[in-house]
């Protein structure tokens, strides 16, 4: 907040000084900041509503293609990406992938994994989003990053909330620590499954399972 009115003063009182450049630059400098602010006030609302009512918001499950989901999210995220010179990889497939699932909370933990992925990746390198459907009637999402890794003791905690982990945004990004903790409860709530495989050093997969009927448990 700080950051944004000391921004905005420096706009107001050097406006002639500034130039086209340095008001566009200045200007971008609130986005992020605005951004980085609304990232972290919404998991922290999120995890309120889901400490006082089990879930985000009301569940509307219903049966929806998972793959149009998880390409909108990568496709709100590529410009992201860029910026940091990672490469989004997306394997659609070439089927519906059909799940019973709330559309609103599925795009919630989608939007929450790639993030991350993107916020812990070095710069060069790759990410992988991959969507497929699994005999035992689940539809899988897999996000696979090239990022640190986690150590084992590490995973055992990871969807707790308010963690803390060695990893670091690489650039400069905020955490609450909150947004995984969200994700395994909206998964939980839908009936699915989600967990990570990592190695310290060797990148991260994180994995979502929502089930294809509205009787599974």
């Amino acid at each position: 907040l700080v950051s944004v009115t000391m921004s905005a003063s420096l706009i107001e009182k050097h406006f002639t000084k500034l130039g086209k450049e340095g008001i566009v630059q200045t200007v971008q400098k609130i986005q992020q900041v605005v951004g980085r602010m609304r990232a972290i006030i919404e998991d922290i609302l999120s995890a309120e509503a889901l400490s006082e009512s089990g879930t985000a918001h009301t569940m509307v499950c219903k049966e929806a293609d998972v793959a149009v989901i998880v390409k909108q999210v990568c496709d709100e995220y590529q410009a992201r990406a860029i910026e940091k010179n990672i490469t989004l990889h997306v394997d659609m497939p070439f089927m519906q992938c059909c799940a019973f699932i709330d559309q609103r909370a599925m795009y919630q933990v989608l939007d929450n994994l790639v993030s991350n992925a993107i916020k812990y990746s070095p710069s060069g390198r790759n990410i992988w989003v991959n969507v497929s459907a699994l005999p035992e009637l689940y539809i899988q999402v897999r996000v696979k990053d090239e990022g640190p890794g986690l150590s084992a003791e590490e995973q055992l905690h990871l969807f707790k909330r308010f963690m803390r982990l060695s990893p670091l945004p690489t650039g400069g990004e905020d955490t609450t620590g909150l947004g995984l903790s969200i994700v395994r409860e909206l998964v939980n709530a839908m009936n699915g499954r989600v967990w990570c495989e990592s190695e310290q050093g060797a990148g991260a997969t994180f994995i979502v399972d929502v089930p294809m009927t509205a009787h599974f448990h």
